[in-house]
C-alpha cells in the first residue's frame, strides 16, 4: 500500500506503506466465564523503564485480533477510559452473539494485550470481569449494541475532550432486530454537582451502585431503528443512526447542556428543548450511513455509497465548528470488497501512535464479523 497523506491538512494523522513487516502469534488464555461482549485491554509495552527500544509499532494495514474473535459476530467496540496511551492498559467494550450461537447480542469484558517490540509482537486475549456489575443491569434476552462511554467537558479545557476522567454515562442500543432504542445508564441523582455521578466509577470495582436506566425520549428514539449514539464535548450534539427516513442516515440531536455536558438532562430526559435533524453533509444519494463514532471533532462511520472498496466501508469527516467536511473513504488499508462495521478510533498525539479497531466479514476470519486493528 502506498503512503497516504489522508486529510492531514485537517488534522488527521494517517498514512503508511508496505514496508512494515510484523509477526503475530496468537495465544488464547482460558477464563472461568465466557459471556458475549468483550472488554479489551491493549498493553503496548516492550523494554522496562523509560527506554524507547520496546515501543510497539502497529502496521498500517489491518490485522485480525484472532485471540478475541469467535465463529460468530464480534463488533461494536468502545473505550471506557476515553484515551489511547502506549505502554498502559486500554479497555474496550464490544458486542458478540457467540453465547447465543448467532442469535442476540450481549456485552462481555475481555482483555487484549499486544506484547513485544517494534513491529514484532504477540496478541493475547483473556476474560475480564471488571464491568460485571454494570453488565448485570444491561444484558438481556434482547440485543445490546453500539456501546459508548461519554466523558464530561472539563471547565479548564472547554475546547477539548476530557481524557482519562471518569465516564459520566454509558450509552447503548437495546431491542430486537430492526427495532432498537437508545438507552443510557447514569448514576441515580443525589444532588446538582458533577460529583454526584462518580458512582459510575464503581462499575470497575465489582460494586453495584444505584443506576438509572434511561430510554432517550422522542424525537431521538422513534418507532424505527435507532443506534450507535455518540457524543463529545467538542461537537456538543448527540449523533446516532436511524432508518426513520426510509434508509439509515446519521442524525444529530441538540439537547440541553450545562457546563459539563448533557448528563443532568439525561437523568430526567424530557422532550422539551430537544431537536433532531438528518445531517445532509454526511448523506449519500445512493447508499446508507451507519455506526457513527466520535473522537473529539472527528466522526467515523460506515457507508455503502458508490466510490468505495465494496460493501460497507469506513469513512471519516471533521466538524469545523459550523459544518462537516466531505466524508473521506479511509482506503484499502482498512476497507475491503466485503463489509466493514463500527469503526472505533484511538487518537494519536503527544508522541503516541493512533489506531483503529473495526469489524469485517472479509474472507479468512474466524467466521461472521471479526475484529481487526490497524495503526494510524
Amino acid at each position: 500500500m502506498q503512503a497516504r497523506s489522508g486529510m492531514t491538512e485537517n488534522g488527521y494523522d494517517v498514512g503508511g506503506d508496505n514496508s512494515t513487516h510484523f509477526t503475530i502469534r496468537i495465544h488464547i488464555m482460558q477464563s472461568s466465564r465466557f459471556v458475549t461482549c468483550l472488554l479489551l485491554t491493549a498493553v503496548l509495552t516492550g523494554c522496562p523503564g523509560n527506554s524507547d527500544c520496546g515501543k510497539i509499532v502497529l502496521p498500517h494495514h489491518a490485522f485480525r485480533l484472532d485471540a478475541l474473535n469467535s465463529p460468530y459476530d464480534d463488533w461494536n467496540s468502545c473505550d471506557p477510559e476515553g484515551h489511547w496511551t502506549l505502554g498502559r492498559d486500554l479497555e474496550v467494550l464490544f458486542s458478540s452473539n457467540r453465547a447465543t450461537k448467532g442469535g442476540t447480542f450481549d456485552l462481555t469484558p475481555m482483555y487484549l494485550s499486544l506484547d513485544g517490540n517494534d513491529s514484532t509482537f504477540e496478541v493475547h486475549g483473556s476474560a475480564n470481569h471488571s464491568l460485571d456489575s454494570l453488565l448485570t443491569y444491561i444484558n438481556s434476552p434482547k440485543d445490546e449494541l453500539g456501546p459508548s462511554f461519554w466523558f464530561p467537558r472539563e471547565a479548564l479545557r472547554v475546547d477539548q475532550d476530557s481524557a482519562g476522567s471518569t465516564p459520566q454515562a454509558f450509552v447503548f442500543a437495546q431491542g430486537d432486530s430492526g427495532a432498537h432504542d437508545l438507552r443510557v445508564m447514569v448514576a441515580e441523582p443525589t444532588g446538582d454537582t458533577l460529583d454526584d455521578f462518580e458512582a459510575l466509577s464503581d462499575w470497575r470495582y465489582g460494586k453495584t451502585p444505584a443506576l438509572r436506566d434511561v430510554r432517550l425520549p422522542e424525537p431521538i428514539n422513534s418507532t424505527f431503528d435507532e443506534g450507535y449514539a455518540t457524543w463529545t464535548p467538542r461537537v456538543g450534539r448527540i449523533l446516532f443512526h436511524s432508518n426513520r427516513s426510509g434508509t439509515y442516515r446519521i442524525w444529530e440531536a441538540t439537547v440541553p447542556l450545562d457546563a459539563h455536558g448533557p448528563f443532568k438532562w439525561i437523568q430526567n430526559a424530557m422532550p422539551a428543548g430537544v431537536t433532531v435533524r438528518q445531517i445532509p453533509e454526511l448523506s449519500s444519494t445512493d447508499g446508507q450511513e451507519r455506526c457513527p463514532y466520535l473522537v473529539g471533532n472527528i466522526l467515523y462511520f460506515v457507508s455503502d455509497r458508490s466510490g468505495g472498496q465494496g460493501g460497507l466501508d469506513v469513512y471519516r469527516s471533521k466538524w469545523d465548528g459550523t459544518t462537516w467536511t466531505v466524508p473521506e473513504n479511509i482506503g484499502p488499508g482498512v476497507n475491503s470488497p466485503s463489509d466493514e462495521y463500527r469503526p472505533f478510533a484511538l487518537p494519536s498525539g503527544n508522541g503516541r501512535q493512533g489506531a483503529l479497531i473495526f469489524s469485517s466479514n472479509r474472507p479468512g476470519g474466524a467466521g461472521g464479523f471479526d475484529l481487526y486493528m490497524i495503526g494510524m
